[in-house]
């Protein structure tokens, strides 16, 4: 991967798109995790990496990244930044201008929750699985984004506190913050969804 970074940064445009395919699907949850249902209806997240690749290939040459968990580190940054970016513009063009439109992201963040089912696996359990997934992913739609963002790369990224804080321009005691939160509000949520069900 350094080659291909060192390559990148030379201008190898082959180099920057294998880069960027290998960053793709991270990228991709971490959008997703970070826009709120109502934004998922106005905001499409493949148009937002989009926005981030376009900020990637511009500031490639001036990445200072030595590593590829600084890469790593480096690019989710500029995709939080941009998602950012665009649910501020977003809630700027919104307010009093048209109502918010609601989709259902079940699917979408079903994919985080990927349950991999065995050859061994009874009708019940597989139900049973399924709705457990469909219940987490509704109590994560409830989260704030950054709340979202944080359990999305730390779990299922496997990010440590510091690359989490580094890429989202927080402070470590910041993502220690949100992630304690994240879990209480997720536990919270839980209880409430699986009470009224």
């Amino acid at each position: 991967m350094l080659d291909l970074i060192k390559e990148a940064r030379g201008g190898d445009q082959e180099a920057l798109a294998t880069l960027l395919a290998q960053q793709q699907p991270t990228l991709r949850r971490l959008v997703a995790a970070m826009l709120l249902n109502r934004q998922q209806g106005v905001i499409d997240p493949d148009d937002v990496l989009q926005e981030a690749f376009i900020r990637v290939l511009r500031k490639i040459e001036s990445c200072q990244a030595e590593t590829a968990q600084a890469f790593r580190r480096w690019i989710v940054a500029i995709a939080a930044n941009t998602t950012r970016n665009a649910i501020r513009h977003q809630i700027r063009y919104d307010r009093g201008r048209r109502p918010h439109v609601g989709v259902d992201r079940s699917e979408s963040l079903s994919q985080a929750f990927d349950i991999r089912f065995g050859p061994s696996r009874t009708a019940s359990s597989i139900a049973s699985e399924q709705e457990l997934k469909f219940v987490m992913s509704k109590a994560m739609d409830l989260l704030p984004p950054h709340q979202r963002a944080v359990l999305i790369l730390r779990s299922y990224e496997q990010m440590t506190l510091e690359q989490i804080a580094a890429a989202l321009g927080k402070t470590t005691g910041a993502v220690k913050g949100l992630q304690r939160r994240a879990v209480a509000n997720l536990k919270m949520r839980l209880d409430t969804i699986s009470s009224a069900a």
